[in-house]
Order: C-alpha cells, then sequence, then structure tokens
C-alpha cells in the first residue's frame, strides 16, 4: 500500500473528559498546541465499567500540506471512522459532517457506557480520515488511518460500595474538578466526618477527617493534591455514607 508523505496534515487533537452530571457540548479547544495533547506518551484518562464516559476532541486542520514532496492547499479533512471503541461507545461531529477544512477547528464528542466488565482492559483508538488537498489545479484525494490513544477501562473497586447519581445534596462543583472545587453534602446530624478518595484501582490517595454540622455543608478540595484522572470519593458518618465521582483536570 503507497505510503503517503505530508508534514503538517496530521490532526491536532486535545481531549478532555467531562463529568457524568453536565451535558457536554462540543466545543473545540482553542488553545490547544503541538501534534496531540495530551501526547501518545501522555495518554488520556482511564474510564470505568458502570459509569458514563465522554471526551471532547479538538480538530485543528491545517492549511497546507505536502504530498509526494509537493506542497499542496489541504482543503478539508474528513474523518470517516473511528476504530479500536468498546462496545457501548460512539462518536459524534461538530460540524456533523465530521468533514473540517482546512484552517479552521472543529472537534468530536467520544461517549460511551459498558456495564459488562469483560470490556475492562485496553483499547487501542484508530480514527481514519481522508484528505481533500489541491496541487496547483489537480485535486488530490488520499487516505490517512493512525493509532490516536489507548483507553483504558477499569473496574470500579471493591472498597466504593455506592456510587450516588441521585441525591441533589451530594455533589461536587465543577466537575471536572479543579483546585477551587467544593464538595456540598448534607449530614443527618452533627458530628464527626471522615472523607477518603479513592483511585480508580482502589487505592486510598487521600483522607481527612472534620467536624460536620447536621445540614448544608461545604468542603474545599484545594488540599487534596492529587494528580489528574478519575476518582471516587466516599463521605461517612456512623451508618450514614455517600460516595461521588469526580474527575480532576489538569
Amino acid at each position: 500500500m503507497t505510503r503517503y508523505v505530508f508534514h503538517t496534515c496530521i490532526v491536532i487533537l486535545t481531549l478532555c473528559v467531562v463529568s457524568i452530571q453536565s451535558m457536554a457540548q462540543c466545543v473545540p479547544d482553542a488553545n490547544s498546541g503541538g501534534l496531540y495533547s495530551p501526547s501518545q506518551d501522555e495518554g488520556i484518562p482511564d474510564g470505568a465499567i458502570g459509569l458514563n464516559y465522554e471526551a471532547i476532541i479538538t480538530v485543528n486542520v491545517p492549511s497546507d500540506t505536502v504530498i509526494f514532496g509537493i506542497a499542496g492547499d489541504l482543503d478539508s479533512a474528513v474523518l470517516t471512522n473511528v476504530s479500536g471503541l468498546p462496545p457501548g461507545f460512539q462518536y459524534e461531529c461538530v460540524p456533523a459532517s465530521c468533514g473540517f477544512p482546512g484552517g479552521e477547528q472543529g472537534c468530536i464528542l467520544l461517549t460511551g457506557f459498558t456495564d459488562d466488565e469483560a470490556n475492562a482492559g485496553d483499547w487501542v483508538i484508530e480514527g481514519s480520515f481522508t484528505f481533500h488537498a489541491q496541487q496547483g489545479p489537480v485535486p488530490v484525494t488520499f487516505p490517512f488511518t493512525e493509532e490516536l490513544y489507548t483507553l483504558t477501562l477499569n473496574t470500579i473497586p471493591a472498597s466504593v460500595s455506592e456510587v450516588d447519581v441521585e441525591s441533589l445534596r451530594f455533589s461536587i462543583g465543577p466537575n471536572p474538578v479543579n483546585k477551587y472545587s467544593t464538595l456540598t453534602y448534607d449530614l443527618p446530624a452533627s458530628g464527626a466526618v471522615k472523607v477518603v478518595v479513592y483511585n480508580l484501582v482502589g487505592r486510598s490517595v487521600y483522607k481527612e477527617g472534620i467536624d460536620g454540622r447536621k445540614g448544608e455543608n461545604l468542603l474545599r478540595m484545594n488540599g487534596m493534591s492529587l494528580d489528574a484522572g478519575i476518582y471516587f470519593l466516599e463521605l461517612s458518618q456512623g451508618n450514614y455514607t455517600r460516595s461521588a465521582r469526580f474527575i480532576i483536570q489538569e
């Protein structure tokens, strides 16, 4: 199969995972740079069995390219397929045609859900594009397929027995979080409260004992010093326990 050589028509992708509590909008990141951000070495955040997954991919299509050593103008890059997705995962584009004009931005929204633990593990995701270019008066069309990232699906750790997605009085906002994010929760009585944060493999990465009061309470998260990723926060007071999933972005 002929190998097409070109310099600048590799698509720039920026992925960020968004929370299951928010309605994701596919909006390109105007500040994305480099070929891929994060790079393939950095990888994308993991997903989890039994939890919704969403990722926004920013697409920056260059305006020119080099084909067979000859410079040309890139009219568009059309995403024709995303392969290697786990069962229950899909993608959609803005624009809906998945055709991204040269020199402009677009985005791809990746979503999915699976509750089958047989789907746990690594999934190699590939993107197939068709590039439409002009070499002077001559139109040129050529395909390009590249491995983008490996998506890892983990099982929910056994130490997290309940993920509360219905309680309106136990939430983390905004989610994905930053150092200024706040946990809001109600307590049935005043007294000591235990806060524990687990990572996706069930290891405790943060613990704190605090004094709470009956009714609404707030907890600032800026002292947890956690790396980017998916976590589960468990709050307990006597027999009262609540758990929530949250995401930390860099």
